[in-house]
Order: C-alpha cells, then structure tokens, then sequence
C-alpha cells in the first residue's frame, strides 16, 4: 500500500484537515436522502477499510489493534 494511501485513511481516522469530519457529513447527506425509503435497510460506512498510517504507527498491522486504535473509535463518532 502506498504511503499516500496510508496517509490518507491515516487521516480520515484521526480527523486530520477534518477529513473525518467531511465523511461524516457525506453520510448524513445520504442518510437524510434515503430516510424512509422502503428500499434502504442499512449502510456500509466503508468497505474494506485500511487500517491507518502504518507508517505513522506500525501497530495497527497488528491483527486487531487497529481496531482499537482506529476503526472502532471512528465509527463510534461517523454513527452517531
């Protein structure tokens, strides 16, 4: 995986340049669009997600570190 690549999930999970804060948003903006259709029973937030900067922090290679240190806490603040 590219240093760009890891630089950018990086990012997203750490909010930095808010780009956290603009995921967020684009869910919002898709949830209130489909809000009551019949057609819609969940979302998948991101498929496939990288695990963070391992260049940053090599921990989140660790198999379920980076659950912990990125993907949970992430999610936790993307679904409320």
């Amino acid at each position: 995986m590219s240093n760009s690549v890891n630089k950018a999930f990086g990012a997203i999970w750490n909010n930095r340049e808010g780009l956290r804060d603009l995921f967020i948003n684009y869910w919002k903006k898709v949830a209130e669009t489909f809000k009551g259709s019949e057609y819609v029973i969940a979302y998948e937030l991101m498929n496939e997600p990288w695990p963070g900067d391992l260049f940053r922090n090599p921990l989140v290679m660790v198999p379920g570190l980076s659950e912990l240190i990125n993907l949970q806490p992430a999610y936790d603040i993307i679904s409320h």
